[in-house]
């Protein structure tokens, strides 16, 4: 079995299209629900965000919602990436912890592995 993992594949960086957020939320989504999407109040009750913001950020890579319609396995049809996004998913075996990593907003999925110093 395998853990799928959503990354961003150009520079840019990652996010997720407000209309899949807004889907997702339809769908019962709890992590959708929490996400902020321009013009309403973080939830530290600031706000409101912004309007130009390019997409949503606050949502986590595992997402199996967010993973099975960047993979086009759902009824959703409408814009996945954020504005300056090309959303992709990485499958990571199972027990296998990873990490982003990130350079100028091209990502990739890596075994997480221990650092010392």
């Amino acid at each position: 079995m395998t853990q799928k993992v959503v990354y961003n594949a150009c520079y840019g960086g990652f996010s997720v299209h407000e209309d899949l957020i807004k889907w997702m939320r339809e769908r019962g989504d709890e992590e959708a629900k929490e996400a902020t999407i321009s013009g309403e109040y973080y939830s530290d009750g600031s706000g409101p965000k912004g309007e130009h913001h390019s997409g949503v950020r606050d949502i986590s890579r595992d997402n199996e919602l967010l993973a099975g319609a960047v993979e086009g396995n759902t009824e959703y049809d409408g814009r996945i990436s954020g504005k300056h996004a090309s959303l992709r998913v990485a499958e990571v075996p199972d027990g296998v912890k990873w990490t982003i990593d990130e350079y100028d907003g091209v990502e990739t999925v890596k075994e997480k592995s221990r650092t010392f110093s």
